[in-house]
């Protein structure tokens, strides 16, 4: 992982030098695999660059860049990447000698998501439109649910921390082996939880496009089912909520989507959300429990509409 005080010390120059960009002040706002830093100027205009992990290759980081464009003509993405000097929107940035791919976005408008009844229409409606979006314009990677799948079954890669969490994985895998996936070829998000919706003049706009990709409008559902879910665990009024946004999104939809056509790709999400963690050690002992009774609450509000043995 990049240190902080490596990264922040080297935007500056590299902002000014690759996309003429004056930068007065530089910090932190995501700590991860990947880092997000805001830089503000000297005319008070803020920008936002995410580094990569050294995972992502140049290229992948330059079509969600594009994507993301893409998607702000449609007013779909609340941000745009700005070009660098170069014309490209992605560069390398070096620290310590390792070279990472980084863009760097135009400041997001707008508040927060809160997941309330009013948000989740709002939302329903701009994923309705983002799904039926002529992909044909520009260049979206497919899904590949069997990939992925056989990707996050490789269990010599994780690091659990503890025997509980690594056996209820397994048995999540083997569950999520016999689900059945529905086709589709419409351009989703990837990852709609709310941290990643903004809204503003009652229109919903997404940033973070970096699983964004062709599949069945059913992933992006069960992403946002899935985060109800999850919020549920505490407080049982998501769990009305999320008829309501399924119906909200079916309003518009010729489709009527349900619970059975979701669950398999919220099981798909929650193992992946366990998967990450664990492929990049992410965990310490105290999370590997929590996440452990977390995703055992989401599997048990999940199975009434998995395919199970």
């Amino acid at each position: 992982m990049i240190n902080p005080i490596d990264i922040t010390s080297e935007i500056p120059s590299w902002l000014y030098k690759n996309y003429d960009i004056p930068c007065v002040s530089c910090h932190i706002i995501v700590s991860g695999i990947n880092l997000v830093l805001s830089a503000q100027t000297h005319q008070g205009h803020q920008y936002f660059i995410k580094v990569f992990s050294s995972e992502r290759s140049i290229t992948s980081v330059e079509s969600e860049g594009l994507i993301t464009n893409f998607l702000r003509l449609k007013s779909i993405a609340a941000t745009e990447a700005v070009k660098s000097i170069t014309g490209q929107l992605s560069h390398l940035i070096s620290i310590k000698d390792q070279l990472y791919s980084a863009l760097v976005f135009s400041k997001a408008n707008g508040r927060p998501c809160t997941l309330n009844d009013e948000d989740l229409v709002i939302c329903a409606t701009t994923l309705f439109q983002l799904h039926n979006i002529d992909s044909t314009h520009i260049n979206v990677p497919i899904f590949d649910i069997d990939k992925k799948i056989q990707q996050m079954s490789k269990l010599s890669d994780l690091y659990f921390l503890s025997k509980p969490l690594e056996q209820h994985y397994k048995g999540l895998i083997t569950a999520l082996k016999i689900q059945s996936f529905q086709s589709g070829g419409s351009i989703c998000h990837g990852d709609p939880r709310a941290p990643n919706i903004f809204i503003k003049n009652d229109q919903a706009t997404l940033i973070d496009f970096e699983y964004s990709c062709l599949s069945n409008p059913s992933l992006d559902l069960a992403i946002m089912v899935w985060g109800l879910y999850t919020k549920s665990i505490y407080d049982e009024k998501y769990l009305r909520k999320i008829d309501f946004f399924l119906s909200s999104y079916n309003q518009l939809s010729a489709y009527h989507f349900t619970l059975k056509d979701l669950a398999p790709y919220a099981l798909l999400h929650e193992v992946w959300s366990i998967w990450f963690l664990t492929k990049h050690r992410l965990l310490t002992a105290h999370t590997a429990t929590s996440i452990l009774s977390i995703s055992s609450s989401v599997f048990s509000l999940l199975k009434n509409d998995l395919k199970l043995n």
